[in-house]
């Protein structure tokens, strides 16, 4: 039961991560001040906006609808914690790159 509610609170911090991450990277990338290494990602940033925005919501749609799934799995729970802080690393980083500007 315990790790059900721990798996729900870690998806919804997933959503607000990806939401960050986001609207980050098109700040960041469109601003000349970082490059984007995913090439998925980054053919979506050079095709334009709303693209990059549709990409970016549908790959998190899939991974978050995944992950909900798989919430009451007492196995899943460490692999879902770990995607969690990579995402945090992901957003600390944005944030260093935007203090330095």
């Amino acid at each position: 039961m315990i790790i059900k509610y721990f798996n729900t609170l870690i998806i919804f911090a997933l959503i607000i991560l990806h939401f960050f991450d986001g609207g980050m990277t098109m700040y960041l990338v469109y601003g000349g001040f970082a490059t984007e290494i995913n090439p998925i990602m980054k053919w979506a940033l050079q095709t334009g906006p709303l693209i990059f925005i549709f990409t970016k919501g549908a790959l998190s749609f899939i991974s978050v609808f995944f992950a909900w799934a798989l919430r009451e799995s007492f196995a899943f729970a460490p692999f879902l914690f770990f995607m969690t802080l990579g995402y945090c690393l992901v957003a600390l980083n944005h944030v260093d790159i935007f203090c330095r500007i």
